[in-house]
C-alpha cells in the first residue's frame, strides 16, 4: 500500500469535509442509516408473516440509495417476502449469524444468501432484470447490521480506491470476488486511518451535525467506506487523474510515432 497516496486522499477528505457533509451532499446520512438499521431489522424479523413484508419495506426505505440502485435488490426481497415471508426472514437470520465470524465462513454465508435470493427471483420474477442481489447488496446488509465486523464491497469504488493506494492483490470479480483479499486491503487501510489524528478529529466533529442519531462507528468501518466512496465520487486523489491523462498523452504520441 502506498501510504503517501492514502494520506493525500485523507488530506483532501479533511479539506472538503464541510462540502461533503453540507447541503446537497450530506454524506453523513450513512451514519444515520446504520444507527437505525439494526433495531428496525430486529423488529422486522420478529414480526408475523403477515406483517413482515411491511416491516421489511420500512427497512428498505431507511436504506435509501445505499443498497438499492437500478437493480433494486432490497426491494426485490420485499417482493419475495410477500410470497415466502418465512424463507426471506430465515435468509436474513442466517446471514446475520455470520456477521462476526471469520471471513471464509462469512463468504460462504453470503453466497448461500445469494443463491437463495436468485432462486426466489427465478421463481417469482423469471423475466425480470431487476431484484438482483449481489456482493454489494449483501455485504451492505452486513455492514448496516454490524459495522464493527464488516466492510461494504462496491466494486467500482473499491477498485478505484485500491488503484489509488496501489493495492494490487487481485480479488477477482463478480460473485467470484475473494472477500478475504478485499478485507485484507480494508484492514491495511483502516490501520493507517486510525493512526491519523487529524482524520479522527474531523470524524469526531461529524457527530455535531445530528447528535444522538448517528452510529458511533467504533471501529471506523463506516468511515473507511465513506473514504472509499468519496475518493472516486469527489475526486479526492488528484494525482490519479493526472497520471491517467499523462498515460493517454504518452499512448497518443506512441501511436502517432508508430504510424
Amino acid at each position: 500500500m502506498n501510504t503517501q497516496h492514502l494520506q493525500q486522499i485523507i488530506d483532501h477528505y479533511i479539506t472538503r469535509f464541510a462540502e461533503l457533509n453540507g447541503p446537497g451532499n450530506e454524506e453523513y446520512y450513512k451514519w444515520q442509516i446504520v444507527q437505525r438499521f439494526q433495531p428496525m431489522m430486529a423488529e422486522a424479523l420478529a414480526a408475523t408473516d403477515a406483517d413482515f413484508p411491511e416491516k421489511l419495506y420500512a427497512v428498505k426505505k431507511l436504506t435509501s440509495n445505499l443498497i438499492d440502485s437500478f437493480t433494486q435488490p432490497l426491494n426485490g426481497l420485499v417482493e419475495f417476502s410477500k410470497k415466502e415471508p418465512a424463507t426471506v426472514r430465515n435468509m436474513f437470520i442466517e446471514l446475520f449469524k455470520a456477521a462476526d465470524v471469520d471471513i471464509i465462513t462469512k463468504q460462504a454465508a453470503i453466497h448461500e444468501f445469494l443463491d437463495q435470493s436468485h432462486c426466489l427471483r427465478d421463481e417469482y420474477f423469471p423475466d425480470s432484470y431487476i431484484y438482483n442481489d449481489d456482493l454489494h447488496s449483501v455485504t451492505g446488509y452486513l455492514l448496516l447490521y454490524d459495522p464493527d465486523h464488516n466492510y461494504l464491497y462496491k466494486a467500482t469504488h473499491c477498485r478505484d480506491f485500491a488503484d489509488c493506494i496501489e493495492f494490487y492483490d487481485d480479488w477477482g470479480s463478480g460473485e467470484n470476488t475473494r472477500l478475504d483479499v478485499f478485507y485484507r486491503m480494508c484492514d491495511t487501510a483502516l490501520a493507517a486511518i486510525k493512526q491519523n489524528e487529524a482524520l479522527m478529529a474531523t470524524d469526531a466533529s461529524r457527530y455535531k451535525i445530528d447528535p444522538g442519531n448517528m452510529h458511533p462507528d467504533t471501529e471506523k468501518h463506516i468511515l473507511l467506506f465513506d473514504l472509499i466512496f468519496c475518493c472516486s465520487t469527489y475526486g479526492l486523489f488528484v494525482s490519479r487523474s493526472l497520471i491517467l491523462c499523462s498515460m493517454y498523452v504518452l499512448l497518443s504520441v506512441r501511436n502517432r510515432t508508430s504510424a
